[in-house]
């Protein structure tokens, strides 16, 4: 990020890209922040779940993203069977990235 921003001050030019790389980080970043936030208040079994771990999303024409719902389930399905062990463990506050998914692959 630091050379990014760097040379976007050097050329002076952003780009829409550029912008959504920073804003998708910001989500990263606030969501570790306020788990680690609700976790240090006594909500110690809060998860946080990065969304591109989850949400695939494809390009549209009209500059939008389609949702896969089948492989965004699945994902979903495969990050519950790794973060709740006990049923009882499935009572937790989750905090989820927005504006990032992943493309697929």
């Amino acid at each position: 990020l630091k050379s990014m921003l760097k040379a976007i001050t050097i050329v002076g030019v952003s780009s829409s890209a550029f912008g959504d790389f920073v804003v998708g980080h910001g989500e990263l970043w606030n969501a570790r922040l306020f788990t680690d936030f609700l976790k240090a208040s006594g909500l110690g079994n809060a998860k946080m779940v990065d969304a591109r771990e989850v949400l695939v999303v494809e390009p549209s024409e009209q500059d939008t993203v389609e949702v896969d719902y089948e492989d965004s389930s699945k994902n979903l399905d495969l990050w519950h069977e790794r973060n709740v062990s006990q049923p009882e463990d499935g009572n937790f506050p989750i905090v989820v990235t927005g504006f990032i998914a992943k493309r697929r692959t």
